[in-house]
């Protein structure tokens, strides 16, 4: 994985001592909001964290019907039409949000940091495809989902993805920071 470090951006170098500390971040890594040398995002809004416990336990389900638009074929992440890996990642994503809907304090979001799926069945156009997500650890702002998918004839993928619990305002005030770095690094 590319790695970044402060120093290495012009016009953004913290204290030594924060970038340390950001570093040693397993979130450092996986994320990448470094760029503005603050944890902000990963913060709760409020002292008190979310307004609503989540507890392991919580599930979601999210359903998509397998169509041409969603073939490995159509997506072109293969030459088969059948349900793309791609479109099988994004559902059990979606399951994963489902799972902590409304469980969130007001001005918080989760984004999507880690998956390792395994995409072990072909689904065909016409099929079926459901995903449901379990959430399995809560430690801080990370929330770990055990996730599988099935068809009508059976499962076709399992795995594991993580979310962070973000303040949205702040996550997309650093996203939009990015675009500066894009311009450094074009220049």
């Amino acid at each position: 994985m590319l790695r970044w470090g402060y120093d290495d951006i012009p016009g953004t170098v913290p204290e030594k001592s924060v970038a340390k500390e950001l570093r040693s971040q397993k979130w450092y890594d996986a994320v990448g909001f470094f760029l503005s040398g603050s944890r902000d995002a990963f913060r709760p809004v409020s002292k008190g964290g979310c307004s609503k416990m989540l507890e392991k336990g919580l599930r979601g389900e999210a359903s998509v019907a397998v169509a041409a638009g969603n073939t490995a074929k159509e997506v072109g992440h293969g030459s088969v039409p059948v349900f793309a890996t791609p479109m099988l990642v994004a559902l059990m994503e979606s399951a994963a949000i489902a799972a902590v809907q409304g469980k969130l304090a007001e001005g918080q979001t989760t984004v999507g940091t880690r998956i390792e799926v395994s995409h072990t069945a072909a689904t065909p156009v016409g099929m079926t495809v459901t995903a449901q997500a379990e959430l399995v650890k809560v430690d801080g702002h990370r929330l770990v989902f055990d996730v599988m998918a099935q068809d009508e004839a059976g499962l076709v993928g399992e795995g594991r993805h993580e979310r962070f619990i973000v303040a949205t305002d702040k996550f997309l005030a650093r996203a939009e920071k990015r675009k500066g770095f894009n311009a450094w690094m074009d220049s």
